[in-house]
Protein backbone atom coordinates (compact mmCIF):
# COMPACT_ATOMS: atom_id res chain seq x y z
CA UNK A 1 0.00 0.00 0.00
CA UNK A 2 1.44 3.34 -0.93
CA UNK A 3 0.38 6.64 0.50
CA UNK A 4 0.41 9.66 -1.75
CA UNK A 5 0.00 13.23 -0.59
CA UNK A 6 -1.52 15.49 -3.19
CA UNK A 7 -0.56 19.12 -3.40
CA UNK A 8 -3.39 21.60 -3.33
CA UNK A 9 -3.72 24.01 -6.22
CA UNK A 10 -4.75 27.66 -5.71
CA UNK A 11 -8.56 27.31 -5.47
CA UNK A 12 -8.32 24.12 -3.38
CA UNK A 13 -5.85 25.76 -0.99
CA UNK A 14 -8.06 28.85 -0.63
CA UNK A 15 -11.08 26.65 0.07
CA UNK A 16 -9.17 24.62 2.68
CA UNK A 17 -7.90 27.78 4.39
CA UNK A 18 -11.36 29.39 4.38
CA UNK A 19 -12.91 26.27 5.91
CA UNK A 20 -10.21 26.06 8.58
CA UNK A 21 -10.44 29.74 9.49
CA UNK A 22 -14.24 29.51 9.63
CA UNK A 23 -13.93 26.73 12.16
CA UNK A 24 -11.38 28.70 14.17
CA UNK A 25 -13.59 31.82 14.27
CA UNK A 26 -16.45 29.68 15.57
CA UNK A 27 -14.43 28.74 18.64
CA UNK A 28 -12.71 32.08 19.40
CA UNK A 29 -15.73 34.09 20.62
CA UNK A 30 -16.92 31.51 23.19
CA UNK A 31 -13.36 31.10 24.46
CA UNK A 32 -13.01 34.86 24.92
CA UNK A 33 -16.30 34.98 26.85
CA UNK A 34 -15.30 32.06 29.07
CA UNK A 35 -11.85 33.58 29.58
CA UNK A 36 -13.45 36.82 30.76
CA UNK A 37 -15.49 34.78 33.22
CA UNK A 38 -12.38 33.01 34.46
CA UNK A 39 -10.77 36.41 35.09
CA UNK A 40 -13.77 37.45 37.19
CA UNK A 41 -15.44 39.79 34.70
CA UNK A 42 -18.78 38.05 35.13
CA UNK A 43 -20.29 34.90 36.66
CA UNK A 44 -19.75 31.49 35.09
CA UNK A 45 -23.39 30.55 34.43
CA UNK A 46 -24.24 33.57 32.25
CA UNK A 47 -20.88 33.20 30.49
CA UNK A 48 -21.69 29.59 29.61
CA UNK A 49 -25.16 30.49 28.35
CA UNK A 50 -23.96 33.38 26.21
CA UNK A 51 -21.06 31.27 24.94
CA UNK A 52 -23.46 28.51 23.88
CA UNK A 53 -25.66 31.05 22.07
CA UNK A 54 -22.67 32.63 20.32
CA UNK A 55 -21.36 29.20 19.36
CA UNK A 56 -24.72 28.22 17.85
CA UNK A 57 -24.97 31.50 15.95
CA UNK A 58 -21.46 31.30 14.51
CA UNK A 59 -21.91 27.64 13.57
CA UNK A 60 -25.12 28.54 11.76
CA UNK A 61 -23.41 31.41 9.94
CA UNK A 62 -20.57 29.16 8.84
CA UNK A 63 -23.01 26.43 7.80
CA UNK A 64 -25.09 28.62 5.49
CA UNK A 65 -22.27 30.67 4.02
CA UNK A 66 -22.03 30.01 0.33
CA UNK A 67 -25.25 27.99 0.07
CA UNK A 68 -27.43 29.28 -2.76
CA UNK A 69 -31.01 28.49 -1.84
CA UNK A 70 -34.15 30.62 -1.59
CA UNK A 71 -34.53 32.76 1.53
CA UNK A 72 -37.31 30.60 2.96
CA UNK A 73 -35.18 27.45 2.76
CA UNK A 74 -32.29 29.27 4.42
CA UNK A 75 -34.64 30.49 7.17
CA UNK A 76 -36.07 27.01 7.67
CA UNK A 77 -32.55 25.55 7.87
CA UNK A 78 -31.47 28.16 10.44
CA UNK A 79 -34.57 27.57 12.56
CA UNK A 80 -34.05 23.81 12.44
CA UNK A 81 -30.38 24.22 13.33
CA UNK A 82 -31.27 26.58 16.17
CA UNK A 83 -33.85 24.21 17.64
CA UNK A 84 -31.44 21.28 17.38
CA UNK A 85 -28.72 23.33 19.08
CA UNK A 86 -31.03 24.40 21.89
CA UNK A 87 -32.10 20.79 22.35
CA UNK A 88 -28.47 19.70 22.67
CA UNK A 89 -27.72 22.45 25.20
CA UNK A 90 -30.87 21.55 27.18
CA UNK A 91 -29.96 17.85 27.22
CA UNK A 92 -26.43 18.62 28.36
CA UNK A 93 -27.82 20.84 31.11
CA UNK A 94 -30.10 18.01 32.25
CA UNK A 95 -27.24 15.51 32.19
CA UNK A 96 -24.78 17.71 34.10
CA UNK A 97 -27.08 19.82 36.23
Amino acid sequence: MSSRVERLNGPQLRHALRASLGSLVTVVAPLVLLGASALGAWPVTPALRVSAAVLLATLAAVAIRGIRVPWWQRTLFLLTLGVAGLLVVWLQTLAHG
